[in-house]
């Protein structure tokens, strides 16, 4: 099934390269021998795996997950069998399964499950008998996990299951009748579960739900038709911030704090005095080390995408304004000057990088450490003029670096972007992934590169084999976190004997210490939340038998603390209070 992984003996298929920190190795998985696309579409970190669809040209669109080892990339089921498409998506960890959407021509789209074997994949529950509810929009909280789904009598409505077929059910007929409430972009601070739906009657709306039908109701209204986004928040000092966007006065484009309650959720600033408002965080607020969240909004009034900049906050009204303006003499974004949108990511959450126009140089990559001595165009990758910027994407952190696509002076076709890995400087940008004459690098996939265990994942079309899985590994970054070991979705390879592992005091208020047995000069510390969420990650870099965790800044909840060692994991609940 799979031609043999290899690294940059080939020069025009992919690199290998020393950095003064870092070694990488590149390999491919020809998933569809050949010159055949395998095409694979949505990977999903889940623990140590991804999941995606991909086609081997034998079958569809199926079920796959890969460890980034050739052994151990496989398709799990073939749902739909045949050549036809199940086109899974939709991929969330929970109860230690993957549960994700797809079609096995029977059914239509309905909630599956999977263990990762074939005969652990099944339907969970067929909810539209007459045709597909499409289940998507998932929220784990503790044993619940809930999501939107269309039973075909109700329309788009609030559902929740426990992982069984019985327990699968309609929790709100939030917009009564057949019509849609479309509830998503869930968040939770301090308990409380939050989230957008339209009954119908009722614009603006906070709903909130602790898993039962009465327990499912508006918490507050923000005004106007406002739709606020839980999902894309950050926290600070136990609120958490978001996004609001609306078509009336006086919400527009405008940033919101809540701590769970209905008197604690109010405006902060409103930024954009034009509707519907352009203040996005679509792909994420970015907090940095100095306690403050960035965001890309646009404050200037106009219909459009107009002149959108970097913002900064510390949640206050006088702390919340354009951290600086990279072309204020240019009349719009884009090309023309400005801020991308949608491309914003932090390294360690001590620099953040950004795609920005200056009105000199085009669209390139920027970088901050939040303060503006240190703020600037990383490296001017592509010289031919303000309208042929290198257009950087796929922005993602991986072992302390920052990677992303992007387009070079030698190919004025958009279709020719290859990968490049950077450090913050010039001289510490490089190609990574480049692409023989006439192939497609990476411009044609959209979809953005993803981390599992202790690996990069991203795709493209860098040599004949078509468009592929491509696999970038730090060795000495996953030697650190020696997370070798591929266990089932939520499974953990405890360390030997606990190495003692402690954390205390539990429950905690504002800081917790961890502490082990015996000196470790290596390892990883993580501090999650019941979903999964990443909210804290230290590196041991020295040797030391305790660390001091900092949650000043973290909400009140349940939380699970990590040690990722060579040796194996382990892990440990904690209640914050």
């Amino acid at each position: 099934m799979f031609n043999k992984l290899f690294t940059l003996a080939l020069i025009s298929f992919s690199l290998l390269f020393n950095t003064a920190n870092a070694q990488y190795v590149i390999e491919r998985i020809d998933i569809n021998p050949g010159p055949g696309h395998s095409d694979v579409r949505l990977h999903t970190p889940i623990d140590s795996f991804i999941y995606f669809q991909a086609t081997d040209g034998t079958h569809g669109y199926e079920l796959w997950r890969s460890d980034g080892t050739q052994s151990g990339t496989k398709m799990i089921k073939d749902i739909h069998t045949g050549i036809g498409n199940s086109m899974p998506k939709n991929f969330i960890k929970f109860d230690g399964k993957v549960y994700f959407a797809a079609d096995d021509n029977l059914n239509g789209e309905e909630l599956w499950v999977t263990d990762g074997t074939a005969n652990g994949t099944k339907m969970v529950k067929d909810i539209n008998p007459n045709g597909a509810s499409e289940p998507q929009r998932f929220f784990v909280d503790g044993n619940k996990l809930f999501f939107a789904a269309d039973d075909g009598t109700h329309g788009e409505e609030l559902w929740v299951t426990d992982g069984t077929t019985n327990g699968t059910k309609l929790l709100k007929d939030i917009r009564g009748g057949n019509k849609d409430s479309y509830p998503g972009k869930f968040g939770k601070i301090n308990g409380v579960i939050l989230f957008y739906a339209y009954n119908g009657s009722t614009k603006g709306a906070v709903w909130t739900t602790d898993g039962t039908a009465t327990g499912t109701k508006i918490l507050t209204t923000l005004g106007g038709d406002a739709e606020p986004d839980f999902l894309n928040s950050v926290f600070l000092n136990n609120k958490m911030y978001f996004s609001v966007r609306g078509y009336n006065p006086p919400i527009y484009g405008s940033l919101w704090e809540t701590d769970g309650t209905a008197t604690g959720t109010k405006m902060v600033r409103q930024i954009d005095p034009f509707p519907p408002g352009n203040i996005e965080s679509h792909y994420g607020v970015v907090k940095l080390k100095n306690n403050k969240f960035y965001f890309i909004a646009d404050s200037s009034g106009k219909p459009i995408y107009h002149a959108s900049e970097l913002w900064v906050s510390d949640g206050t009204v006088t702390g919340t304004h354009r951290f600086t303006s990279i072309a204020p003499s240019m009349p719009a974004s884009g090309p023309a000057g400005g801020v991308d949108q949608e491309y914003i990511v932090s390294v360690n959450d001590s620099l953040l990088y950004f795609v920005a126009s200056d009105s000199v140089h085009g669209p390139e990559l920027w970088v901050t450490d939040g303060t503006l001595n240190n703020t600037h165009m990383v490296k001017d990758i592509r010289t031919i003029g303000v309208s042929n910027g290198s257009s950087p994407t796929r922005i993602i952190e991986y072992a302390n670096r920052c990677f992303f696509a992007a387009r070079e002076d030698p190919f004025l076709n958009k279709r020719y972007d290859e990968f490049y890995v950077t450090d913050g400087t010039d001289t510490g940008t490089k190609k990574i992934l480049a692409h023989a004459p006439g192939i497609s690098g990476m411009s044609q996939n959209l979809y953005r590169p993803v981390v599992a265990g202790g690996r990069l994942f991203t795709l493209g079309f860098f040599d004949t084999t078509g468009w592929e899985l491509w696999v970038i590994t730090d060795t000495a970054y996953r030697n650190s976190l020696k997370d070798t070991a591929t266990p089932p979705p939520g499974g953990v390879a405890l360390l030997s004997q606990q190495a003692g592992f402690k954390v205390s005091p539990n429950p905690a208020h504002d800081k917790v210490l961890v502490s082990f047995d015996k000196t470790y000069n290596n390892g990883v510390i993580t501090v999650t939340d019941v979903s999964g969420r990443l909210v804290k990650k230290l590196t041991i870099e020295h040797a030391t038998k305790s660390m001091n965790i900092n949650l000043s800044d973290v909400p009140k909840g349940v939380y699970v603390i990590s040690l990722k060692h060579e040796t194996g994991n382990t892990s440990k609940k904690i209640l914050l209070e």
